[in-house]
Parts: structure tokens; sequence; C-alpha cells
């Protein structure tokens, strides 16, 4: 069963040049056209199962904001229509739902009322509210006086305690910091596991594909693609690039950017490349410890990744890069020569060189993609192989998760001693 439908759903914005213009084409009866017309979506149709959480990502104005503000009843689309099932908590714009001369328990209070609870029933649960929230004495202040952090804080706590069966959240937990960030994501789990449906727009690929089922691409108002988070992220990624490299045309950079699908290192996982080309990566290699050449490594083991690069113009400090990435798809480490204060000096045409990135392997037991890339300090990418090898990590290790920190642990049984 689906919790929400999307049909074939277009909004569109009339945009004023001045303030004015609006009052005159009313004061003319819509007879001078003042305005002109901006399409924020065009027909998307989407559809989100009970349970599921759904990612949304895309460029900036792509519409992602647009369709979850028409998610949560807040505007209407001009053309289709979009069904929600069941109680619908979001969090879309800072401030959204809140009386700026109201405290904060006060507003908690009128939000949950908006939601259909009565007062005896807030009672119940605003001391978790409190609690989640963590804003003190600020909670009998004016909300007015808050900043975006606590704003969020305060709206996340609100949302996720009203038991929604929808829940929709926008960007704005960008805003808040990394500790109450990573206290969201445990909450959105929770609800997650409770068969909460979610929709979930974020510009983080790593937040979208460790807690997303499913994702779609929006872009200039269009859904371009659903798909695995996974693969939803590399077209995104692609996209990104598409456009990165068409401002370096504009600046007198090459334009023939393109994308060539490489054949599929596994059943699940497959290369995909784009780049102008102008320095190529023609071979990748990966050795242990031992200079044995293979993708099965153990834990710790020391592991080089070798990259040749073969340039086709003259190029001056380029960037060489590497990323791995878990099964998940969540970056586990990137670096490259730029990061590291490493000037790379200049390279002729028809020239090939070998770079090599050396590191002990200290992540845990497990599958990693290794993507390599050539590019400039701006971004622009020459080469860019994403998900190029399987790495496989094996054991055993005496550790959980997605690092192996050498870690030593001592128990000092002298009496009165200080902690080291």
């Amino acid at each position: 069963m689906d919790a929400i439908v999307v049909e074939d759903v277009t909004k569109r914005y009339r945009v004023y040049p001045r303030p004015i213009d609006r009052l005159k084409e009313v004061l003319t009866f819509n007879r001078g056209c003042y305005h002109r017309e901006f399409t924020a979506l065009e027909r998307v149709n989407l559809n989100v199962a009970k349970g599921q959480v759904m990612g949304i990502i895309g460029p900036n104005g792509a519409g992602k904001s647009t369709l979850l503000k028409m998610m949560a009843g807040i505007i209407d689309p001009n053309e289709g229509r979009i069904a929600v099932q069941g109680r619908v908590a979001s969090i879309i714009e800072l401030g959204t739902g809140f009386h700026g001369e109201f405290s904060g328990r006060d507003n908690v209070y009128m939000n949950a009322a908006i939601m259909g609870y009565r007062r005896e029933q807030v009672d119940a649960f605003f001391d978790e509210i409190a609690r989640f929230a963590e804003l003190g004495s600020y909670m009998d202040m004016p909300v007015k006086t808050y900043s975006s952090g606590m704003f969020v804080r305060l709206a996340f706590s609100i949302a996720t305690h009203v038991e929604p069966n929808v829940f929709l959240v926008d960007e704005a937990l960008a805003v808040g910091d990394a500790v109450f960030a990573h206290r969201c994501t445990k909450r959105i789990r929770e609800m997650k596991e409770r068969g909460v449906t979610i929709c979930f727009v974020s510009h983080d690929v790593n937040a979208v594909q460790g807690i997303c089922d499913e994702a779609v691409l929006l872009d200039r108002g269009r859904l371009m693609d659903r798909g695995t988070p996974k693969n939803v992220v590399q077209r995104y990624q692609t996209v990104v690039a598409e456009r990165i490299a068409r401002g370096a045309a504009a600046e007198g950079a090459p334009t023939d950017f393109h994308a060539i699908g490489a054949p599929e290192t596994s059943a699940e996982i497959g290369e995909q490349r784009f780049g102008t080309f102008e320095a190529q990566i023609v071979r990748t290699e990966v050795r242990d410890g031992n200079g044995r050449t293979t993708t099965k490594l153990l834990s710790g083991d020391n592991v080089r990744f070798a990259i040749d690069v073969e340039f086709r113009k003259d190029i001056e400090d380029p960037i060489f890069g590497i990323m791995l990435r878990n099964r998940y798809g969540v970056e586990v480490f990137g670096t490259n020569s730029y990061l590291r204060n490493e000037r790379t000096g200049l390279f002729r045409r028809g020239q090939t060189v070998r770079v090599f990135f050396r590191a002990p392997l200290h992540v845990g037991v497990g599958s990693y993609t290794v993507s390599f890339a050539v590019h400039t300090p701006a971004g622009h990418f020459y080469d860019y192989r994403v998900d190029n090898t399987v790495i496989e990590v094996l054991g055993p290790i005496p550790s959980i998760g997605l690092a192996v920190l050498p870690l030593d642990i001592e128990v000092d049984r002298s009496s009165g001693s200080s902690h080291r």
C-alpha cells in the first residue's frame, strides 16, 4: 500500500520583476500581463510505499522543497494530484509553524494541537520533547530569539514525538551541530523501524545512502531517475560533474565532457567514468604488503594502490585522488594531492606516469570500492573512475565498525593512581 502518491504533478509560480507589477495586474483584472511563469515541477510521478524511506536529491533549484511542501499540504499543485495517508509531520523551512512571540513551550502545545492532540496528551510527552531538544531555559523564551540551530532542535523534537505516519524532512537538518545531527539520524532510523513513511531531502549523499531504501533524482523540475540510493547518487554526481564541465567550457576550458559505461566488475558493482579525458587513467592496480597483485587484503595490511595516467595535453599541477566507499556507498576515506598540499608539477602531452597511494588499511572487514580521479583544483575532472575496483578486506579483527584504530586497553589496579 502506498502512503504517498504523486500523479502528474506540475507546479508553476508567477514571478514579478517588481512588487508593484503584481498590483498592476490585479487592478487591470489580469488584462495586462506583468509576470513571467516559472515551472518548479513538471509532470512528476512518484509513489512511496508505507514504511519506506525515500531520499530526494538533486541540484539547487531542482524542485525538491516544492515537492515536499505539496506533500505536506502547504501549497497546492497547478496540475495533477497528491494523496498522503495518515498523520503528517514535516520540517521544511525554519520557523514554519511557529509563532515568534510564543515561547518554545507554547509552540510545542500549539503544534501538537494542530496535529490533533489534547493538552493532557501533550503533558504526557512534553518532558521527552524538551529533553531531546536540549534547549534548557530557552524553552520558556520567545522563539524569535532562537538561532537556526535551536529552531531545528525544537522542530525536529516536536515532529518526531507526535507519532506521525508520514515524516517529511528537508535540508533544514544541515544547520544543526554534528552531535544533534547524529541523534537525528538515530531517531530517523528508529522511526523507520516503527514503519513510519519518510521522505528525506538532503545534499548529504552519505546520509541518503545510509538511511534510505530508495532515492529519486530531481533536476530542473523533472524526475530524472529512481532506484537504489547508490545508483541514484552516482547519477546525481554525474549531473553535477557535467555542470562543472560546462562551467569550465564557458571559461574557455574543453567541452568534450562525456560518460563511459565501463564493464561491471561484479553482479552488484559497476564502474562509472566521466571527464574531459585530457589526462586519462589507463591502468589501475592494487598490491598487498608483500607486493602481490590482489583484491583480497587483510585489515591493517599495508596496501598500495597505483594508477597509470596518460596526458594528452600539457597540464600543470593536476590533482590525483582516491576514495574508498563501503558496500552501502558511504565514503570511508578519501584524499588527494591537493588536500595534502603536494604540488605535482608539469606534465607534457604524450607523457605517462604512475601514481602511488600507500597506506595501512585500518578499516573493518567487508567489501569496499575504490575510485580514482585526476582533476583540477576547481573540481573539473580530467578522468574520474568511480567504483573502479572492488576490494575485500578480511579478518579476523578485534573490533567492530568501519575503522580499526590501533587502540591499547590498560587497567591500572594501583590504589590512588591517576588516569592516563
